[in-house]
């Protein structure tokens, strides 16, 4: 429910706060007044783009402020999407800078203008006899069918939603499978040469040391032979040793030093013994394996390109690189049983949404024939007997939001003619009356949005008036209705009625807004039925029309 309205600076209005109550109001007031400049702030409200020749002064900025109760209706999903703080009073506000700079906020908080519209489209709608086209939008025209049913699509679409997501993640897997596909022959190489390498098995700078070994090993050999033909064979330095060492045993009464020659010769030729024995046990040790030095070499060369071919030093490095491939691969299996599993939940909600699609399907032929014999009923009332308005269904091979239906309303207003599409059939009076008839039969069977309308009775006078009237204030009685009128059978029915009016103080014009007493009431409807000179009889009329 619209509670406040504060409008500053917008136009020809100063500033005006208005307090409403729910029921029916009505704004009543002479052509120009200003009327239209209330509806251009409440436009602002709801986030139209901001039009800056309405800034009256333009050294100030221009607010539209509307307080609305909210606390009966489910908008707190709203605001925790949103990141907005919730109350059951919401504050929504449009700002334009004096220097042209638009704003709006939210409880004061600042929000974009799609936002502020997601959240006022839901608590205010304004009709006029030029702006019904929303009536031939196809959703509206789907919603209004189901809130005159009494259908409720909550759950059921909140599992198509998942379903939508559901499919957008499905073609995402098997785009990524179908990337790994074309991947996957070349990981799986990759893997198979490095798998190749046994890199948990080998050490590779010992095979490197052990090629060196097997590479030397004749070499080896044939130095350790020379060691050994020096030593002992037959011109090796062992024998002339032993032969001076015996000439020396001789003669070591002849000097002292031929005795300490003999003993270090004969530690030279131990220490050579020695030297040609060990050289002798590892030359034994060593041996020329040209096979094996082969596949060594092989090995180490396959390694070394592994290393150049993906741009690494060391084996453990390779080992990470391994690593790596594995991952991938697991990872594409991962991704096929994942997709395996959304496919099959994708199978069990696609079957439950249709089900249930056929339901509400169901539903709507079924509710289908009652809601055109009550509009009938109404648009006889508004006068215009001969009208039918038909709600074609027909069924749709896809899903929707809506379930699997597709729904046009088709009207004439010549009793015999065949109905057509709304926006061929209808002129604006007898959408205007086709328009209430509906909102009156939705105003019974649901909580609905605040409805604003403008002067929707253009060109319709007498009994069509005062049945108009008539319905509006029945539709007061469930909801907050406002009525932009000149005619005063429908002004008569307001609960409440504001006056639009303007002045000229210093020679600037200003608008006003003012809530009317009873006794100004009988006095304005009476004005509405017999102009500037109010007659007895006009103010008796107007306590008839009130009563």
């Amino acid at each position: 429910m619209l509670s406040r309205l504060h409008i500053r600076n917008f136009a020809l209005i100063e500033s005006i706060d208005l307090n409403f109550s729910n029921g029916f109001t009505v704004f009543t007031g002479e052509t120009g007044s200003g009327k239209s400049i209330i509806l251009g702030a409440l436009n602002l409200i709801l986030g139209e783009r901001a039009d800056y020749s309405v800034i009256r002064d333009s050294q100030k900025k221009t607010v539209a402020e509307a307080v609305f109760e909210i606390k009966e209706l489910d908008l707190q999903s709203f605001f925790e999407e949103n990141d907005l703080d919730y109350s059951d009073e919401v504050v929504v506000r449009r700002e334009i800078a004096a220097g042209g700079k638009s704003r709006a906020f939210i409880n004061d908080t600042p929000v974009q203008l799609s936002i502020l519209n997601q959240l006022v489209s839901q608590l205010i709608k304004i009709h006029s006899q030029y702006h019904t086209y929303t009536l031939k939008s196809r959703k509206f025209q789907m919603d209004l069918v189901d809130g005159l049913i009494g259908l409720n699509l909550k759950s059921y679409q909140e599992k198509f939603k998942s379903w939508k997501q559901l499919k957008i993640k499905i073609r995402e897997l098997e785009d990524q499978l179908n990337q790994s596909a074309k991947e996957a022959d070349y990981i799986q190489f990759q893997i198979e040469e490095l798998n190749s390498l046994r890199l948990n098995e080998n050490n590779f700078e010992a095979l490197e040391k052990q090629l060196e070994q097997l590479e030397n090993a004749t070499e080896i050999i044939q130095q350790f032979a020379l060691v050994n033909s020096a030593v002992e064979g037959e011109y090796g330095v062992l024998s002339p040793l032993s032969t001076l060492k015996s000439q020396l045993a001789k003669v070591t009464g002849l000097h002292p030093k031929f005795e300490e020659f003999e003993s270090r010769i004969q530690s030279l030729i131990i220490e050579l013994k020695d030297i040609n024995d060990e050289a002798t046990d590892v030359a034994a040790s060593v041996s020329v394996d040209e096979e094996r030095q082969a596949v060594i070499s092989s090995q180490l060369d396959f390694y070394n390109r592994q290393l150049r071919k993906h741009q690494v030093n060391s084996q453990a490095e390779l080992k990470k690189i391994l690593e790596q491939f594995l991952s991938e691969s697991s990872s594409s299996e991962r991704l096929e049983k994942e997709l395996n599993s959304f496919k099959a939940e994708y199978e069990r909600l696609t079957s439950e949404l249709n089900q249930l699609a056929e339901n509400i399907h169901r539903d709507r032929l079924s509710g289908k024939p009652v809601i055109e014999r009550q509009a009938e009923e109404l648009l006889e009332q508004l006068k215009l007997p001969g009208a039918k308005m038909v709600i074609r269904i027909d069924k749709s091979e896809e899903l929707s939001e809506n379930g699997c239906s597709e729904i046009e309303l088709l009207f004439t207003s010549n009793k015999g003619s065949e109905p057509k599409p709304i926006e061929k059939a209808a002129s604006g009076g007898e959408l205007s009356r086709l328009m209430l008839s509906l909102e009156r039969l939705l105003s019974a069977k649901k909580k609905l949005p605040t409805l604003i309308l403008d002067e929707i009775d253009t060109g319709v006078s007498g009994e069509v008036a005062l049945k108009m009237g008539q319905m509006l204030g029945e539709m007061g009685k469930n909801m907050q209705l406002f009525s932009i009128t000149h005619l005063p059978q429908v002004a008569a029915r307001g609960q409440h009625q504001f006056k639009v009016y303007k002045t000229e103080e210093n020679g600037v014009t200003k608008t006003f807004v003012k809530e009317l007493t009873h006794e100004e009431r009988l006095n304005e409807i009476a004005g509405l039925m017999s102009g500037d000179k109010i007659s007895d009889a006009a103010i008796e009329n107007a306590k008839i029309l009130m009563q």
